[in-house]
C-alpha cells in the first residue's frame, strides 16, 4: 500500500485563548521561559483541536478561537466539543445550564448563545475549513496532499461535576479497525491522566475500544496536569488485547521530563528548560512516526522515537492541553508526522459521505439550537 508522510497539529484546551503575537516571546509569568504558543503556529496537513475551545462557552470566546483556528497554515482544521462547551449541547444549555442562569437572574441575554455560536461554526467552515464534529463516531476525509485519514471522534467524559457531554456508568466507544486517529476530550484509563487533586481520571471503556483498534495516535487533553506523550505496543493474545507490552511503553515526553519534578537539582533543571525553549521556539513539540524515513545524525532534532513505531501494534497516546491547571497558556501543541495511506476511489466517496453528515450534523443543530434559543440574532462575523 502506497503511503505519504503526513503532520498533524495537535492541540487541546486552549479555553478562549488565542495564540499570543510574535514579539511576546515569553511567558509573562516567567520572562525566563519561551513562549510556546504564539503566532505563527507550524504548518501541517490537518489540525486537530482535542476540545475545551472555550471557558465559559461565551459567543466572543468561540468567535476568537473559530478565528484563530480559521487561521491556522493547514487546509482541514478538526476540532471537537469539551466540557466547557456547553453552548454546542443546544438541550443541555437550555434544561440544566438556563436553568441554574435563571435562578441568578441572567438568563435573558443568554438564551440565544446556542443559536448565535452554531452560526460562528458553520462561518468556520466556510471560510477556514474547520470541521466541528459533535456527534461521536467515524469520519473519514482525504487530505490536500492525497492521503486518507480516517478519524474516530467523541467528546464524551466520565460525569464530573454536572457538564455536558458526559455519561454516568458504561459507555461504548465503537472505534473501528483501521482507524487512523482517535479524537477525544478526556483520556484513556491510565494513560497521561493523571490530576493534582483527584487521581486517575481516565476512562477504562475507552482504553478497551482504543486498544482493540490500535489506532496510529490516540490525542486528548481535559486533564491539564497530563500534558505528554506516551508510546504503548499492544500485546496480542489471540484476538483480544491483553494490554501494552510490558517493558514497551515509552514516555516521549511528559511535564516532568520537559518542566522538572521537585525532585531536580539545579544543573538538570537548567537542561530541562534549555530543552524546553528549544522546542517552544518551534511552537510545538514534534514527534516522528514514520518508520521508513532516515534521518542523518546531524539533522536529528530530539523527535525521533527511541525504538521504531510498529504501524497496528503502536499507538501514539498525545495529551494536548494548552493551559495548565491555573488556565495559563504554559504548554505547548504536538506536531506529529506519521505515514498515511494514499486515497484510493472508496476513500473518496467515504470522505464524500462524510460531508454529507456533517452537514445534516450541522443542519439538526441549529434546528434544536432555534427550538432553544429563539430567534436567530443578526449575523456575527467571525474576526
Amino acid at each position: 500500500m502506497s503511503t505519504i508522510k503526513t503532520r498533524i497539529l495537535i492541540l487541546s484546551d486552549t479555553h478562549g485563548l488565542v495564540p499570543s503575537p510574535e514579539p511576546d516571546a515569553h511567558l509573562p509569568d516567567n520572562p525566563s521561559l519561551t513562549s510556546a504558543f504564539r503566532h505563527p503556529l507550524p504548518q501541517a496537513d490537518v489540525v486537530i483541536h482535542c476540545g475545551d475551545l472555550t471557558k465559559g462557552s461565551s459567543p466572543s470566546e468561540f468567535a476568537a478561537t473559530f478565528s484563530f483556528l480559521s487561521s491556522l497554515d493547514s487546509p482541514l482544521k478538526i476540532a471537537i466539543p469539551g466540557n466547557h462547551d456547553v453552548a454546542l449541547d443546544p438541550t443541555y444549555w437550555a434544561g440544566r445550564h438556563l436553568r441554574w442562569e435563571g435562578a441568578q437572574g441572567s438568563t435573558g441575554r443568554k438564551a440565544g448563545y446556542a443559536l448565535r455560536v452554531r452560526g460562528m461554526v458553520d462561518e468556520a467552515k466556510k471560510r477556514g475549513g474547520v470541521r466541528l464534529l459533535v456527534e461521536e463516531g467515524t469520519y473519514h476525509f482525504v487530505l490536500a496532499n492525497g492521503a486518507r485519514l480516517k478519524v474516530y471522534a467523541s467528546p464524551w467524559t466520565p460525569a464530573f461535576g454536572g457538564w455536558p457531554f458526559q455519561y454516568r456508568g458504561a459507555h461504548e466507544f465503537r472505534v473501528e479497525e483501521g482507524t487512523d486517529v482517535v479524537v477525544t476530550h478526556g483520556p484513556p484509563e491510565g494513560v497521561l491522566d493523571s490530576t493534582a487533586f483527584y487521581g486517575d481520571a481516565g476512562c477504562g471503556y475507552l482504553l478497551d475500544a482504543v486498544g482493540r483498534a490500535k489506532p496510529k495516535v490516540h490525542c486528548f487533553g481535559h486533564i491539564h496536569e497530563g500534558w505528554g506523550a506516551v508510546m504503548r505496543r499492544w500485546k496480542v493474545d489471540g484476538e483480544g488485547v491483553v494490554g501494552g507490552d510490558e517493558g514497551m511503553e515509552v514516555v516521549v515526553e511528559d511535564l516532568g521530563t520537559l518542566e522538572g519534578t521537585g525532585k531536580d537539582g539545579p544543573g538538570v533543571l537548567r537542561e530541562k528548560w534549555a530543552r524546553r525553549d528549544a522546542w517552544a521556539e518551534r511552537r510545538a513539540r514534534r514527534v516522528n512516526l514514520c518508520p521508513t524515513e532516515e534521518v542523518d545524525e546531524a539533522e536529528r532534532d530530539g523527535s525521533e522515537l527511541p525504538r521504531p513505531f510498529e504501524y497496528g501494534r503502536d499507538t501514539l497516546f498525545v495529551n494536548a492541553a494548552v493551559v495548565d491547571i491555573r488556565y495559563r497558556p504554559r504548554q505547548m501543541p504536538w506536531l506529529v508526522d506519521l505515514e498515511l495511506p494514499l486515497a484510493d476511489e472508496d476513500d473518496i466517496k467515504r470522505a464524500e459521505e462524510t460531508t454529507v453528515g456533517i452537514a445534516q450534523d450541522y443542519k439538526r443543530a441549529e434546528e434544536t439550537a432555534a427550538s432553544v434559543g429563539g430567534a436567530a440574532p443578526p449575523s456575527e462575523r467571525l474576526a
